[in-house]
């Protein structure tokens, strides 16, 4: 049985608005708000955020405050991350702080229970639209 995608989605761009649809066409997705990422135990996740040119913003820290209030939030989750920034500054730094330092808490957690390899993609889309 095909498991149920979650949407996190923080910030809101017109790019990543055209993006997301067509990533997620044919997959059973629901969003979740950034504000309820305390419930997301056992879930697949896709983070999607999106940065204007000052960098992350308020909804970003918020979440990343969550994570470290409610550390096994993410307990049993799968999860990529989409980063969309208005320009070249701060997705790599933005993608690092959401799934680096935090996330890979869980990741950590989940490979003392004998998870073995499994691959992760993590890309950040740039104003011209190249992938890095």
């Amino acid at each position: 049985m095909e498991q149920e995608l979650t949407l996190v989605r923080i910030g809101h761009s017109a790019r990543l608005e055209r993006l997301l649809p067509q990533a997620l066409a044919g997959i059973r997705a629901k969003e979740l708000s950034p504000e309820q990422i305390a419930s997301a135990a056992g879930r697949r996740l896709l983070f999607a955020a999106a940065l204007d040119e000052y960098g992350p913003d308020e909804t970003f820290f918020g979440l990343l405050r969550t994570f470290r209030k409610y550390p096994d939030c993410l307990n049993g989750c799968l999860g990529g991350v989409i980063i969309d920034g208005a320009g070249e500054l701060y997705t790599k730094q933005a993608a690092r702080e959401l799934f680096l330092r935090q996330i890979w808490r869980a990741v950590r957690s989940l490979a003392s229970r004998s998870l073995r390899g499994q691959a992760l993609f993590i890309t950040s889309i740039s104003k011209q639209g190249s992938c890095t």
